[in-house]
């Protein structure tokens, strides 16, 4: 099943880290803070889980099956 991506505009300070990681995944909005792109393909789950570990304010929600991976439920 594809990963659920999720970021928290509560915790977002808008580094733009996974942006700069990962453009094709993660924009930037206009309220400041980031956004995940649709996204599917098991070759990307690897490249999302890792962006989301490096989000400094860990705003980064990512979810199999409804299972968290990384990050906690807001």
């Amino acid at each position: 099943m594809a990963l659920e991506v999720e970021v928290d505009p509560g915790l977002c300070i808008g580094a733009q880290r996974c942006i700069y990681l990962a453009p094709d995944i993660f924009e930037m909005g206009e309220d400041g803070c980031a956004h995940a792109k649709p996204a599917s393909g098991d070759d990307l789950d690897e490249k999302i889980i890792e962006i989301a570990r490096q989000c400094p304010n860990y705003a980064i929600l990512v979810r199999r099956d409804g299972e968290v991976i990384v990050g906690e439920e807001p």
